[in-house]
């Protein structure tokens, strides 16, 4: 057995006082023109709709100017930091060894600097820089790690060096004999 579903009447929102107008125009008319009683109607209708048209779009259109703005923020803020970043590393006298302290540490203190001055306007990149940043910052890691690379870089140039020097002196001896 189908169950035949009850067809459903949508009817449109009744706007009370255009309901009020159609009735006082047909009490005055005593029904006799029915035709102009709705043609106002209509109208009136059309209007109410081109007006919220008009409300949308002017919604619409600040929207639209707050998200360019925003964007526009960010872009500054950005260029701002970069600028800086740039600033900082050309005029920074790094007093410690080079193989201590690399100059991206520096560059990551700016980022938090920046982080703080300017908190809305960071970019996801560099959030993640300054994740890093903290991370590496824990009991000196990053700066241990960077003093045990280049330990072993040297450590290996090194005994490079030392065999090249016994290869030459070995071949020196075999060529005297």
């Amino acid at each position: 057995m189908k169950i035949k579903k009850k067809k459903q009447l949508f009817l449109p929102k009744i706007d009370y006082q255009i309901l009020e107008i159609s009735t006082i125009c047909q009490s005055r008319t005593q029904g006799k023109y029915p035709f102009i009683i709705n043609l106002i109607v209509t109208i009136q209708i059309k209007k109410k709709i081109q007006k919220k048209k008009k409300q949308q779009k002017i919604i619409n259109q600040k929207k639209k100017h707050q998200k360019i703005s925003q964007i526009l923020k960010k872009q500054q803020y950005e260029k701002q930091i970069k600028f800086y970043i740039h600033l900082y590393i050309k005029n920074m006298t790094i007093k410690t060894d080079k193989l201590i302290y690399p100059k991206q540490t520096y560059k990551f203190v700016i980022l938090r600097h920046f982080a703080k001055a300017y908190p809305k306007s960071f970019t996801p990149l560099l959030l993640i820089y300054l994740l890093l940043f903290k991370y590496c910052r824990k009991n000196n890691q990053f700066v241990q790690r960077q003093i045990k690379i280049n330990k072993i870089l040297y450590i290996k140039q090194e005994s490079k060096k030392v065999k090249n020097q016994k290869k030459q002196e070995e071949g020196e001896k075999k060529f005297i004999i």
